[in-house]
């Protein structure tokens, strides 16, 4: 536990939880090009809404200036009285009890009269850091930032830990109650579900996991929804099993989904970069909300009436008419392409250039895909053994989440032309979208002994391998293909450097992060991982410059710092150790490691005090850190705490006799 945890992630999540609110309204789709506009709300003191709520008509927001509520819809505010001025309010919730707040250093507040007055409930809540709050009847759930997931049964008056399958010190973005399930979403430790309130926890083996962060989540229409990193994942069965239709929006890949909000049959999504998004199809093709909301990362999303309340990092609170939008024109090449379709309805080539089209446009603009399917479906009719219209309606499939159709459409292909490299790749994507692992392993194969110089069969195995904890060797192999075909992608190195520490091949994956910062010098991420793969061997010296430009290049980065504070004191700078760690600990999902070594630190420095206060929280975390104890009796030994010492000795020669060994 000593040496510092390393980041896998190859892009980081967002570390606030996003309020998920969802009403049932039967509201007009938004879609682009309408002439509605956004107008600001005018809450006073608060510039960053970090949540929002609905209950009927009364708004609630929170922020970095309190809680606020509008019985309006979101045109005039009040602030609620009893909170503190220095809190962060991350997140909110309605409830039977009344309307809750969570702050991200002050816990839980309860307001029962509709967000007037607002108190503390935080008895038994030992971590107060509060990143999402969930409302099941007359159970609360509150997730925090390293305590895991709260639980109270009584309104928010006491608070009970549920911990049982959750890892100790996990970090929870979102908590969210839906039917008989409750589920949990990390930063980087899983997401996870629970069938008895919250009492015990399981893990969900799905493409949800370490790779795609959960940030935020909503239900609708039987479905599940899960705004991560890499867009928005929907689930029809309970959580069991999980899809990514449109994971770039049309915007750019691996978009940063920070808050999801449903009314009706949309699906709104808030996103980091890009503005906002709607869905009226289940998640499967997505629209820009025009005009696009550039000021800032969206941060939470909320619908009263026919209006969107959109909440910003910086810019305070937006409000937008949903009504009278209309959908965006088709382009001009488009509209030629379908006139040229009518002159020659018999023409396959005609159609499949108007379906290519199509089904581009539909990729860049998450429109639905059904019209450039039709168009394929027509080509293939008039040109049923043409392979490139079989390949591409099978990928048009794939795209729609008709992997059966996909599946039987490039086994069409394949054995219309059984060297056709790509109609065996297509066919092994198709297979492992449908879950089926060896043959899609055996599909890809004959497609990496058909196009011995791609690099394509081998990189959608090595994404196959990534989804399943038991096929890391796997997994290797196919990322040293890659790099071997490929040996200028920067992504590939890296995902071959996580392979290799997984497996504990710490030289190897030195090499592979030397490759990948050497490609993308600015990616912090690895080398944040090199660094910690120098730190594995012992080459503590050589690990601080790169923690210090994983530093340099992401300046809120808590997992780097937390690195290098370690670096720092395993080479003897000890005071540059404890402060690196100080710096965003309230922000690491896993604070037992800058936590121990501010202890150590303090202490090499001889800072008792300061050391003894360190200790007490790793054994307050992790009440079994044999280590933590033998540094805290230490120190009380050195203050002349001579009872206190006796006591801490005995607790870590009961935990860990072989560290009192000569």
């Amino acid at each position: 536990m000593k040496a510092a945890l390393g980041l896998f992630q190859h892009r980081g999540s967002t570390l606030r939880a996003a309020i998920v609110f969802f009403v049932a309204l039967n509201l007009p789709s938004a879609l682009p090009g309408g002439q509605a506009k956004w107008e600001k709300a005018g809450i006073c003191g608060m510039c960053e809404v970090m949540a929002l709520a609905v209950s009927g008509t009364t708004v609630f927001a929170a922020g970095a200036g309190g809680v606020f509520r509008s019985a309006d819809g979101g045109w005039h505010w009040e602030a609620g009285r009893g909170l503190p001025e220095d809190a962060l309010f991350t997140c909110l919730a309605v409830s039977e009890a009344g309307v809750l707040a969570g702050a991200v250093r002050s816990g839980v507040f309860i307001s029962v009269d509709g967000g007037v007055s607002w108190s503390a409930s935080n008895q038994g809540l030992t971590d107060e850091r509060v990143m999402s709050l969930a409302a099941d009847g007359s159970r609360l759930f509150a997730a925090t930032m390293g305590g895991g997931v709260f639980v109270s049964e009584d309104g928010g008056a006491r608070w009970s830990r549920a911990a049982s399958g959750l890892p100790l010190d996990t970090s929870i973005n979102v908590v969210f109650a839906d039917g008989p399930n409750l589920y949990a979403g990390s930063d980087y430790r899983g997401f996870y579900v629970s069938g008895d309130d919250g009492r015990s926890w399981k893990k969900i083996r799905s493409s949800v996991e370490k790779k795609n962060p959960v940030s935020c989540m909503a239900a609708s229409g039987g479905r599940l929804y899960a705004g991560t990193v890499n867009g928005v994942f929907s689930s029809a069965d309970g959580g069991r099993s999980w899809r990514n239709p449109c994971p770039s929006f049309g915007v750019a890949q691996e978009m940063s989904v920070m808050c999801l909000a449903a009314a009706g049959s949309d699906l709104f999504a808030g996103t980091e970069e890009a503005g906002i998004y709607v869905s009226a199809d289940a998640g499967k093709t997505w629209t820009t909300i025009q005009p696009v909301l550039d000021n800032g990362p969206i941060y939470s999303l909320a619908v009263c009436g026919d209006r969107l309340l959109a909440g910003t990092a910086r810019c305070g609170l937006w409000l937008l008419s949903l009504s009278g939008q209309e959908a965006a024109p088709r382009s001009e090449e488009t509209a030629a392409l379908e006139r040229a379709v009518k002159e020659r309805p018999e023409d396959a080539e005609a159609w499949y250039d108007l379906g290519k089209a199509l089904i581009d446009a539909a990729r860049i603009n998450c429109w639905s895909l059904d019209d450039g399917i039709a168009a394929l479906e027509r080509a293939v009719a008039l040109k049923p053994e043409d392979i490139n219209v079989l390949c591409r309606l099978g990928a048009a499939y794939g795209m729609d989440e008709r992997t059966v159709k996909a599946i039987d459409t490039f086994r069409k292909a394949t054995e219309t032309d059984p060297e056709h490299g790509g109609a065996w790749v297509g066919l092994g994507i198709s297979y492992a979208d449908e879950g089926m692992v060896s043959k899609a392993e055996e599909a890809l194969k004959r497609a990496a002994g058909l196009l011995p110089e791609s690099a394509e069969p081998w990189i959608e195995l090595a994404r196959i391998y990534d989804r399943y904890e038991s096929y890391h060797a796997e997994a290797i192999d196919a990322y040293e293909h890659v790099v071997k075909l490929k040996p200028e992608d920067a992504s590939a190195w890296f995902s071959l450097g996580v392979q290799y520490l997984i497996e504990e091949r710490t030289e190897e994956a030195l090499v592979a992060f030397q490759k990948a910062v050497d490609l993308e010098p600015d990616n912090a991420s690895s080398w944040c991982n090199l660094g910690w793969s120098l730190a594995q061997l012992g080459r503590f010296g050589e690990a601080v410059p790169a923690y210090e430009r994983a530093v340099a290049l992401k300046p809120d980065y808590a997992r780097a710092w937390t690195n290098l504070g370690v670096a720092y004191r395993q080479v003897g700078r000890f005071a540059d150790g404890l402060a690196a760690s100080r710096r965003f600990i309230e922000q690491d999902p896993f604070p037992l490691v800058p936590w121990f070594n501010i202890g150590a630190c303090s202490a090499a420095l001889g800072r008792c005090e300061e050391a003894i206060a360190a200790f007490n929280e790793v054994v307050r975390l992790d009440p079994e850190d044999a280590e933590a104890w033998k540094g805290l009796a230490e120190c009380y030994e050195k203050a002349g705490r001579m009872k206190d010492a006796q006591a801490a000795f005995a607790k870590a020669r009961k935990l860990r006799p072989e560290l009192f060994e000569k």
